[in-house]
């Protein structure tokens, strides 16, 4: 008796609330001649959560049982 696993895939199921909720980030699609203008917006939008530290380095992250640690 084989068990078949799924997986959530936002790419080919967009609608699904699998996996929490999908967040629009940016209107512009990466290609191969936009990555700056991409990057940008999302820098813009990982910043707006305020968790732009988490990614520069600049900001560690808490541990799960610190009480500034956000779920």
């Amino acid at each position: 008796m084989s068990k078949t696993l799924e997986t959530f895939d936002p790419v080919s199921n967009p609608g699904s609330s699998e996996g929490g909720s999908l967040i629009h980030i940016t209107t512009h699609k990466l290609n191969g001649t936009n990555f700056l203008r991409w990057a940008e917006s999302v820098k813009f939008f990982i910043r707006g959560q305020g968790k732009l530290g988490l990614l520069d380095g600049s900001k560690k992250a808490f541990a799960a049982g610190d009480l500034g640690y956000e779920t």
